[in-house]
């Protein structure tokens, strides 16, 4: 799948460009966005939705692809672009993944992070450790919740995740 590879190489480059451009122009929190940021927030919605609309159709037809098939890169895209995409597709996918992870095609490690963030933003705690959000009153990042803490090292390895 040569064509898909490069495909996915594409969408990765396009997902990661906007991100870094956002880190360029972020302002502290509580200070008004930037006409540039806003605006390059705009263009990443819109370019996300469009690299989920290509990989969704990737999925519906070949399944998750493995390294095998469309090398490393294209398959981390695989998963970056659902991580990156809205709840009900992130939902749709999970198990899809989970399949491919248990079969050899899909990184555990990458699931973890789909897993929580899907966690996330169902208001539910995490697994794994792999998700933080912004306290408003410190600025600065924080873990989201994490469930039954005592035992995170021990899913994280699970997983091939190092230790917190």
């Amino acid at each position: 799948h040569d064509s898909l590879a490069k495909v996915l190489m594409a969408i990765r480059e396009k997902d990661q460009k906007y991100r870094h451009m956002l880190d360029a122009v972020r302002r502290p929190y509580g200070e008004d966005p930037s006409d540039s940021f806003k605006s390059i927030l705009r263009t990443m919605a819109y370019t996300d939705s469009i690299n989920l609309i290509v990989v969704s159709a990737i999925i519906d037809q070949y399944g998750w692809l493995s390294q095998n098939e469309v090398g490393s890169i294209g398959n981390s895209t695989l998963w970056l672009v659902v991580q990156h995409a809205d709840l009900n597709s992130q939902e749709k996918y999970f198990p899809v993944m989970k399949e491919a992870a248990a079969n050899g095609k899909a990184k555990k490690s990458e699931l973890a992070y789909l897993e929580d963030r899907k966690l996330m933003n169902q208001g539910k705690k995490q697994l794994y450790g792999t998700q933080h959000k912004l306290n408003k009153t410190t600025n600065q990042m924080e873990l989201w919740e994490i469930e039954d803490p005592a035992n995170l090292n021990k899913r994280r390895e699970s997983v091939g995740l190092p230790p917190m």
